[in-house]
């Protein structure tokens, strides 16, 4: 006795009928499976707390406070980036996201007089969190104004100023705002005397 072929398959014997669907369906995932290959073991690495940054400077300029941390090179492929936060008081408010191959951050949204306290941390692939840097504390004040009829002389290799300089009415020295006043000589190079 001989049965005509269909999309049907006599399977003599289980006694069952298995769809030409089916067994395509049951191929394709047996051969996925042992064609994906060995892709080892999960790892607990990637959710790994990531080294803390350190070094945390700030540096006022204008209306800018730049900060820079350092970080080992070596573990920032490990990373997607460097968290910057700062607080003003209360909590600590994220300032943005840098870019894993960067170690400075410009904030221009801060207030001249106002006391902030900054830190960052690192982030890595999976969004874990490192520890704090250190925290340093910063308040801007204004830049002071430069100084108006500048009196002084050159003598030999020195530029030398009457007594003291002053600024706006006060006299330079101890206890004075402005310590420093530096002077450039003009020529083929720009060079602090």
């Amino acid at each position: 006795m001989s049965y005509a072929l269909s999309p049907e398959v006599h399977n003599a014997r289980s006694g069952c009928f298995v769809s030409r669907v089916t067994r395509y369906v049951l191929l394709f995932i047996f051969v996925f499976t042992i064609s994906c290959g060995k892709k080892g073991p999960p790892t607990i690495k990637a959710y790994e707390k990531p080294q803390a940054p350190s070094g945390l400077t700030a540096y006022h300029r204008e209306d800018k406070m730049i900060l820079a941390w350092s970080y080992p090179n070596n573990l920032r492929s490990g990373l997607k980036g460097f968290e910057v936060l700062r607080s003003g008081g209360s909590g600590f408010e994220r300032l943005g996201l840098v870019n894993n191959s960067q170690s400075s951050f410009v904030d221009e949204t801060f207030k001249l007089d106002d006391t902030y306290n900054y830190k960052v941390v690192a982030q890595n692939q999976k969004g874990v969190l490192s520890n704090d840097s250190n925290i340093i504390t910063v308040t801007p004040k204004p830049v002071p104004r430069a100084p108006e009829n500048i009196r002084f002389f050159v003598k030999g290799d020195g530029i030398f100023t009457s007594p003291r300089m002053c600024c706006h009415g006060r006299v330079l020295g101890r206890g004075s705002a402005i310590t420093s006043i530096k002077l450039l000589r003009k020529g083929n190079t720009q060079k602090a005397l």
